[in-house]
């Protein structure tokens, strides 16, 4: 079983036994790779892998360790016992830069080699447009890119996310980032929104683990744009991850990818369809850019795309 077949997860969960098949899965993804996991407590599951240790608050965190605990352990400090404790809202010290965030889960997981393909043009005077910002630290790098003359228009519709997020940017004092707790969609709407104030939040499927469900208000990219009175010229990185929203967020961006020239990075899940990828490659081509799969392989529900308008289109 796969997060990319979402036809056998709805087959099994109709059966009722999704919930055990679900965590004999991410067991044994995480024994191959080399990390046991124990259960603590209902929000708490501790996974170890040699002498490294951490704790993290649902079934879905932990299935990302099986393709990321290196990643998922390196980035913060671990606390006085010794633990990185991604169990609970806290703050963190990134062990990287020595900066601090609050997170409410685990940490903004960002490979640098990938944070330099898409990021690394970015100017002073730049507009980003950020559609899943999760708690901020990308918001903040993205800030300190474009300067006191450049914008970031940050949009997470998670609650708890976006009090981090909230938070972040004040601990960093920005003034050239707002904050917008909506989400980006194909149109203007209102949507039942599943909350986990962890990297698994979305528009598109219930996660695996119990979640609130709300109601959150969504715009488009390009009314966002608009609003915030931002020339389309200006964007310069449209970054997108949404958690299986992606080709919405992109349908919604109709004027900014057919006159603007963003290059365009996004997290694409396959978890609620898995052929998503071959959707979000068709609509970035016909708006002529040009398309690359890039990165780390972080399992099958999860690939990077890359995208910037070929020449033919900017002539």
């Amino acid at each position: 079983m796969s997060y990319s077949f979402p036809l056998i997860r709805e087959i099994t969960r109709r059966l009722h036994i999704y919930k055990p098949l679900h965590r004999w899965y991410i067991r044994l993804l995480l024994q191959r790779s080399g990390v046991h996991l124990r259960a603590m407590q209902a929000t708490r599951l501790r996974l170890t892998q040699g002498t490294r240790v951490m704790d993290v608050k649902d079934w879905d965190t932990a299935a990302i360790a099986a393709y990321a605990f290196d990643l998922m352990y390196d980035a913060v400090v671990p606390n006085e016992e010794g633990v990185v404790d991604y169990s609970q809202p806290t703050v963190h010290r990134l062990k990287s830069d020595g900066r601090e965030f609050v997170f409410t889960s685990i940490a903004d997981l960002e490979d640098k080699s990938l944070y330099d393909m898409y990021a690394g043009h970015l100017k002073a005077g730049d507009c980003i447009l950020h559609a899943g910002a999760y708690c901020g630290v990308q918001t903040v790098d993205f800030s300190h890119c474009v300067g006191a003359n450049g914008r970031v228009l940050a949009f997470e519709p998670d609650r708890e996310a976006f009090q981090a997020l909230n938070a972040n940017v004040a601990r960093h004092a920005l003034n050239n980032v707002d904050l917008r707790q909506q989400g980006l969609w194909k149109e203007a709407s209102t949507l039942s929104f599943f909350a986990t104030a962890g990297m698994n939040a979305s528009f598109t499927n219930a996660p695996s683990h119990a979640s609130v469900i709300y109601e959150v208000v969504t715009t488009t990219a390009d009314e966002a744009v608009a609003s915030a009175s931002v020339d389309i010229r200006r964007v310069a990185l449209f970054k997108i991850d949404v958690e299986g929203a992606e080709l919405a967020v992109l349908q919604g961006a109709k004027r900014l990818l057919a006159e603007g020239a963003p290059t365009v990075f996004i997290d694409v899940h396959l978890h609620a369809d898995s052929k998503l990828d071959a959707k979000v490659e068709q609509l970035l081509l016909s708006h002529g850019y040009r398309v690359q799969w890039v990165g780390p392989n972080l399992g099958p529900s999860m690939k990077f795309c890359l995208a910037k308008k070929s020449q033919e289109s900017l002539a």
